[in-house]
This record gives C-alpha cells, sequence and structure tokens, in this order.
C-alpha cells in the first residue's frame, strides 16, 4: 500500500469514528503533556454547551469550565507516567464516567494522554444506544482498552464488547458470554469483596467500583478495574447491571513494588527501619495479650568504616549484602531479621531464654567471623551484639531498641566481637556520654585542654622528634584521655576548633624549643578525618606555621590510613598542597586497616609509622616480626622512613632495629610529659632551667 494510500485509509477510519461516536453521549479527547486539548469530538460536548473549536488548544478544565478534581488530575498524571485510570465528573445534573490512558506515538513514547468519558446519567438510554451504536462503543474501547458488559438481571443474558474478551484473553465471540463462564475467569478469593460491594450499591442506588483479579484464558492472572451500576425498572426493581472494565495489573504491580521498596532496604532486601518498628509494635501487643517474653538483638558491626574508607563503598556493600545473607541462613524461622542502617541489624528472637538467646547470638558471631573474599580482599567480619527482653527491658519498640543499642556499645566497648545483655546500669553509661558531648562543647573556651609531649628517637636513641598530644582536664573528672572524647568531638564536629588549637600551641611550643634547647626538633601533630575534609585546612596549617615561625620542614603531619582513603581523590589533593606548603606527611597505625602499601605510591607521604599491635609482640611473635620486616623493607623500597609506635621494651627496641626501623617512639623512651618535664628530662642544662611555656 502507497503512503498516500495509507494516510486516505487512516484519514477515513479517523472519520468514520468521529462520526460513530457523535451519535452516543461521549466525548472523545486527547491531550498534550500540558493537559492543552489537540484534539476533542462527541455528542457529550453538547453537555457544556461548547463544540470541539472552543475546546483545542485550550485546557480541558478551563473549556469546559471543570471544578478541581485531585482524582482527574491523579488520573492525568498517571496515564503520562504509562498508567491508565478513571474518575467520575458531575457536572449539570449529569453524571460521566471517564478513563484515561497513555497516548504513545508509533516508538512506544508517551506523547499525551487519551480519553473517554461515556454520560451515564441515564443508563437505560446509554445500554440502547450502546447497542444501537455498538461499532463506535467498540472503536471508542479500542481506543482506551476498556471492555464493557451488560448483565440482564432479569432474561439472565450476559453481553460483553469485544475488548471485554479481550482482557479476558479470548477472541470476540470465542465463547459465549455468560455468568457461568465469567466465574470461570473470575478469581474466587475476590467474589465475597465484590458481593458485598454489589450488595451496598443496590440498597444505595449507587454506582460500585472495585479492581478484581481474573485468570485469563492463557492462564495468567491479571487485575480489572471494574465500575458499575445497577439500573431499576418503574417499580424500583433492579433489572440490570452494566460496567465497565480495564487492565490494571501494571499499576497494581507497580503498587506492589512500591510497597516493597517502602519496607525492604534496596542494598540487602532484608526488612528495613520502617518494617521493624511495625513488626515489633506487632510482636510486644501479641506478647501482652499471651503473657509470652522475646529477645531483640542489635547487631553492629564491627570497624566496618575502615572497610568502607579503605576499599570503597562498592566493596562496601557487597560486604554488607554478604552478613546480610549469613544472618539469613543463620537464623531459625521463627526469628525476624532487619537492616536498621549502615552497618547495624536488628534480630527479633522467638525465644527470651537466656541459653536460647545466647545460642543465637553465638551463631551469629561464628557465622561472620567466617573469612570473606571480595575483589580479592580477604576479610573477616565481626560483629558487637546487644541483648533486651521484652517486657522486662522495655515495653515499646523505641525502648527496646534503645536499650538493645546500649547493651551493644558495652560489647564494642569490652572488645568487640561479642554479646552483651542488657542491664539498668547500662542507661547511665548511655547518659555519661551525652553530659561528656556537653562538656566538651565548652571545654576549649574554658581553656581546659592542655598538650602533653612524647618523644620520637632514632635508632640511635636520639632526639628527633616530638609528638603533641592533647589532654582534658576535666573540672570534675580530673584528666580525661583522648580515647574518651575524641570520638564524640568527630561526631559533633567541634574537632575542627580543637584540632587548630592543638595545631597552633604545639607549632609555638616546638618554635621556642628550636630557638634554644633544641635547634633540630620536628613536630608530630595528628589530623582527624573532619579536619583532612575541611577546604581550609592547608590555610589553617600554614596560618599555624606563619604565626608560630616554625619552619614547613619541622612539620609532620599524622593522618591514619582509614581518614586518607576515606576519599581517595579528595585527600590526594588535599596531601598535594600540604607538601606544596613544604610539611611532611606520616600516615599512622599503619596496618590496622584491610590496605596494602600498594596506594602510597599514590599519596605524597614521607613517613609510616607501624601500629604498636603489631610492635607488642616483637621479638616473640616470628609472625609479627616478619610482618614488620615487610613493612620496613617494602617502606624503604619506596623510599620512605618508617617508626614504630608503641616501643616499652630494650628486647622490642633492639629488635627493631635490627629489622631497620628509622624512628621508635613508646614507654620505653619516656611516656607523655608536660613540657617542663619534657625539657627537664631531655633538654640540656641550661634549656632545664628555663623556663618553657605551653
Amino acid at each position: 500500500m502507497s503512503l498516500r494510500a495509507a494516510l486516505h485509509e487512516a484519514q477515513t477510519a479517523n472519520e468514520q469514528m468521529r462520526s460513530l461516536v457523535a451519535q452516543v453521549p461521549a466525548i472523545v479527547w486527547t491531550l498534550d503533556p500540558a493537559f492543552r486539548c489537540t484534539s476533542c469530538f462527541g455528542a457529550g460536548l453538547a453537555v457544556f454547551a461548547v463544540d470541539a473549536g472552543d475546546v483545542v488548544g485550550q485546557h480541558l478544565d478551563d473549556a469546559l469550565k471543570l471544578t478541581p478534581d485531585p482524582a482527574r488530575d491523579a488520573a492525568y498524571r498517571a496515564a503520562l507516567r504509562g498508567s491508565g485510570g478513571g474518575y467520575t465528573l458531575e457536572t449539570r445534573d449529569r453524571y460521566f464516567q471517564v478513563h484515561v490512558e497513555p497516548q504513545r506515538a508509533a516508538n512506544a513514547e508517551i506523547v499525551g494522554i487519551i480519553g473517554i468519558a461515556m454520560d451515564l446519567s441515564d443508563l437505560e438510554y446509554a445500554a440502547g444506544a450502546l447497542q444501537r451504536t455498538q461499532a463506535a462503543l467498540a472503536l471508542a474501547q479500542g481506543i482506551a482498552h476498556v471492555g464493557s458488559w451488560d448483565n440482564h438481571l432479569i432474561t439472565g443474558r450476559f453481553t460483553w464488547s469485544d475488548e471485554f474478551y479481550r482482557l479476558l484473553g479470548l477472541e470476540p465471540g470465542e465463547v459465549e458470554a455468560s455468568q457461568e463462564v465469567w466465574l470461570r475467569y473470575a478469581h474466587p478469593e475476590d467474589n465475597a469483596v465484590v458481593s458485598d460491594k454489589m450488595d451496598y450499591a443496590k440498597r444505595t442506588h449507587t454506582p460500585y467500583n472495585f479492581d478484581r483479579r481474573i485468570t485469563r484464558a492463557d492462564g495468567a492472572v491479571r487485575w480489572l478495574q471494574q465500575q458499575a451500576a445497577f439500573v431499576y425498572d418503574e417499580n424500583d426493581v433492579p433489572i440490570r447491571i452494566i460496567g465497565t472494565s480495564f487492565d490494571i495489573t501494571e499499576r497494581k504491580e507497580a503498587e506492589a513494588r512500591f510497597a516493597y521498596l517502602a519496607h525492604h532496604d534496596p542494598l540487602t532486601a532484608l526488612p528495613n527501619r520502617t518494617l521493624l518498628a511495625q513488626r515489633l509494635t506487632e510482636r510486644a501487643a501479641a506478647a501482652e495479650r499471651r503473657h509470652e517474653t522475646f529477645a531483640v538483638l542489635f547487631i553492629d558491626i564491627d570497624r566496618f568504616k575502615t572497610i568502607n574508607d579503605t576499599l570503597g563503598h562498592a566493596v562496601g556493600d557487597r560486604f554488607l549484602c554478604a552478613v546480610a545473607e549469613r544472618l539469613r541462613h543463620t537464623l531459625r524461622p521463627s526469628d525476624f531479621v532487619a537492616r536498621l542502617g549502615g552497618d547495624e541489624f536488628v534480630v527479633l528472637s522467638g525465644s527470651s531464654k537466656r541459653e536460647d538467646v545466647s545460642d543465637v547470638a553465638d551463631r551469629i558471631l561464628k557465622t561472620l567471623t567466617a573469612r570473606l573474599r571480595i575483589d580479592g580482599h580477604d576479610l573477616y567480619p565481626s560483629a558487637s551484639i546487644g541483648v533486651c527482653v521484652y517486657p522486662s527491658d522495655g515495653e515499646t519498640a523505641d525502648e527496646l531498641l534503645r536499650n538493645a543499642d546500649t547493651a551493644m556499645y558495652r560489647a564494642k566497648s569490652r572488645g568487640r566481637n561479642s554479646f552483651e545483655v542488657f542491664a539498668r546500669g547500662m542507661g547511665t553509661e548511655a547518659l555519661e556520654r551525652l553530659a561528656l558531648e556537653a562538656d566538651l562543647r565548652g571545654a576549649l573556651e574554658r581553656g581546659e585542654f592542655y598538650l602533653d609531649y612524647q618523644p620520637i628517637m632514632d635508632n640511635r636513641e636520639r632526639l628527633v622528634c616530638v609528638e603533641a598530644l592533647l589532654r582534658w582536664r576535666h573540672p570534675t573528672r580530673q584528666l580525661v584521655m583522648p580515647d574518651t572524647f575524641i570520638a564524640i568531638a568527630e561526631e559533633t564536629g567541634s574537632i575542627l576548633a580543637i584540632g587548630a588549637f592543638l595545631l597552633r600551641a604545639a607549632c609555638a611550643q616546638v618554635q621556642l624549643w628550636r630557638a634554644s634547647a633544641f635547634p633540630t626538633l620536628e613536630l608530630a601533630v595528628n589530623v582527624s578525618g573532619r579536619q583532612l575534609q575541611r577546604r581550609d585546612f592547608v590555610s589553617v596549617v600554614a596560618a599555624a606555621l606563619q604565626e608560630s615561625g616554625l619552619h614547613p620542614s619541622a612539620l609532620q603531619l599524622e593522618i591514619t590510613e582509614s581518614v586518607i582513603m576515606s576519599d581517595v581523590e579528595a585527600n590526594a589533593k588535599t596531601l598535594r598542597e600540604l607538601k606544596k606548603l613544604g610539611v611532611g606527611i606520616s600516615i599512622d597505625d599503619f596496618g590496622t586497616g584491610y590496605s596494602s602499601l600498594a596506594y602510597l605510591k599514590s599519596f605524597p607521604i614521607d613517613t609510616v609509622k607501624i601500629d604498636k599491635s603489631f610492635v607488642r609482640n616483637v621479638p616473640a611473635e616470628r609472625d609479627d616480626t616478619a610482618i614488620v620486616t615487610g613493612i620496613v623493607n617494602l617502606a624503604h623500597t619506596l623510599h620512605l622512613q618508617v617508626i614504630a609506635e608503641g616501643v616499652e621494651t630494650a628486647e622490642q627496641f633492639a629488635a627493631l632495629c635490627t629489622v631497620g626501623c628509622d624512628m621508635l617512639q613508646g614507654f620505653y623512651f619516656a611516656k607523655p610529659s608536660s613540657a617542663e618535664e619534657f625539657v627537664a628530662r631531655f633538654g640540656p642544662a641550661d634549656a632545664r632551667r628555663s623556663s618553657t611555656r605551653r
């Protein structure tokens, strides 16, 4: 067929459709995505005293003078997203049933909305008109994918439109329409609900609509939205039911997906916080009715941040998925597991007996600690678990989670990879932490922070550097060590001001020493992740150096490997800027993460500081000695210096010097001390007599 002939045939079909639709009280229209009418025709326009020319190019609502209707707006938006929908329109004493569908181009792209409005004000007339103009109705229904049906209650005759046959997966006329055949396709589980709606509609003389399932001829289960109304005789006896149906399966599937996503974690597919709260509330209510108890286990994965920071979020995500899978297979069918967020999981155990809960916690710990291999990395997960019991440890979901969380922190503080059962005294510890956080906020302004200094020696026991260590002299708690408050300062952000104070004070003190007792002394200062991430951090360092007069080459900034790997690109840029400034960069606590020395080539690093956990057992433990030897050799190959921290004995000092450590630090040389004590211990006689400042 030529293009001209095809266009002529399409035009003819369009004209026939318009002619047929003009015979029934209906309106057919198309809208563009901005809801402006691009075409409109049908006898139903007369109800609104307009013709097509008044409507085309206008917003349909404005042209027909319709009042705002959220249902209509929702149906339009759904059509633009690819879903059909319907609503009712009541105006000028008329009742229209409207259905809209997405209008698609030849490439299936949604280009607008197509809608049909049927005037059902006089159902008797509508039924007769539909029968007299069956071709027009079939055409309109084909456009909107709406099937219609007519059930004659007196005669038992059942008629279906061609489109309704197609909704059932049948060819038009393939079987004779009847109530018996219909019930063959209607899903039996929905019959009771449908029957109730029909009874209500019959009593109240109102139209009704409902969603129901069918089993198509090919066995597929589909969802139909049906809208119908009873027709009554002059004696108010129902004689017919006339209705429409259209397939809403895709919408139902989308709703099910949305409901699933709203209650499940997208990464692990475990129930999320919302579903956990719901299940916890339900479990508590059921336990109260039955006078039962149950346990809540709060699980926090140990050192997950190190994995995430050093190996990247992709590995971290796969790690969490593997942990979730292990939890699924470890727990009993009666247990419920959810991901609370981050690296936290919660289990609701069906039993609260201590031996049962202990067994569940032990199984979780043993299962999690098995080796995980992800992207060539051997990872050994562990967890800290807090346990509380309903109702003795809490009666509400919030209280149970809070107390289980408190018990988890106790387990973590006692060495990790263990579990603790909640005890009432633990709540006091949580309050203590909050009080410490409050006190920390004003500590800098009140002058409560000061510095201690610990020497760093070369392998000939000569003083080469000093590390400045922050201390907090609390007005009522006496001395608070960094392990207690640094994590809180990181969380609250106060570490930024505290870190700047540490840097300024230490630079000033060491410059004073270099001008007198220690002319070649260098300074090492720890830098937190929050500081390194600040855009102005290089400026803060430069200001401290300028203010104190300390030469940049005398300053070593110590950064842990987990911090430096948290954002490789951004941190590498900051470190390069610091190197341009002239300061040295040292990797602190090396070996505690899940990385290797290979990444050191990507950063402008001068020194590697071996973590004390490896030094502790040198030379007694052959494996630790071998690890230290390997780190030293590889670091020297990369032209880096090596510091060993945590040196406490002469044997350790000798062994570390033997394997090639360049510098050493630890109690073997001196504990951290005040500036005065430091000078008294390491300075020349005249310097010991001179005053120092903090």
